[in-house]
């Protein structure tokens, strides 16, 4: 296994989905390498043999996940329910989450009947869990999902695109990766967070609301 840094967006602004402009050149080799294969020669063993590969997981940040999988942020935001996602708006702290969690429950759980404002959301919980969301139910959906990558408004300015091209699809764009790689569908997890983020964001979380820093917490009067 080998880990291979394909793309280093520096400064405050990235391509968003015209990241697949700069990807398609790594994909169409890594195409290529799982198809046909390149004939290479084994110093160790000191014969020559057929070199093989595959993309079995991306490795990034949440910002980079939804570039990459083309999915829309914010409302349709759960990688995990994708289309099926439940979500709210705080008017307070201007932010959309996800209070709907219990529904991961088993169907009999205590959580679920609690009807208290005191607790959770203050409303019971009767929806089932789930379906699981994979590679194949994500790709019938983005299938026929087309974008014109880098479209201009008549006065120059890039086209805002923070609406789905199609209806009820919780997608800016077909991924790069299903248009090259015919095994990509089959993969149980696409795309990875890494640890480097995902520990940072929730140790300064958590270490902000403890010590009630002004900076980090998210214990604020807005949230409450």
């Amino acid at each position: 296994m080998y880990l291979l840094l394909s793309v280093l967006i520096q400064g405050p602004k990235h391509p968003g989905i015209n990241i697949d402009i700069f990807l398609e050149p790594l994909i169409q080799e890594m195409e290529t390498l799982w198809k046909e294969g390149i004939d290479i020669y084994d110093g160790f063993a000191r014969q020559p043999f057929n070199l093989r590969a595959i993309i079995f997981v991306t490795i990034h940040d949440y910002q980079a996940l939804f570039i990459l999988s083309g999915q829309i942020k914010g409302r349709t935001g759960c990688t995990v329910c994708v289309d099926d996602t439940v979500s709210s708006f705080l008017e307070g702290s201007r932010k959309v989450v996800y209070l709907r969690y219990r529904r991961f429950l088993v169907e009999a759980h205590r959580y679920r009947n609690k009807k208290f404002y005191n607790h959770f959301d203050g409303n019971p919980e009767f929806r089932s869990t789930p379906d699981r969301r994979d590679g194949h139910y994500v790709f019938n959906m983005v299938r026929n999902v087309k974008v014109i990558y880098e479209k201009k408004k008549e006065d120059g300015k890039k086209r805002k695109r923070d609406k789905a091209p199609i209806e009820g699809v919780p997608f800016k764009k077909q991924s790069i990766f299903y248009k090259y790689l015919p095994y990509w569908a089959d993969l149980e997890v696409r795309h990875a967070i890494d640890g480097m983020h995902l520990k940072k964001n929730v140790f300064g979380n958590t270490i902000g609301l403890l010590l009630e820093t002004s900076v980090k917490t998210k214990d604020t009067y807005k949230s409450q």
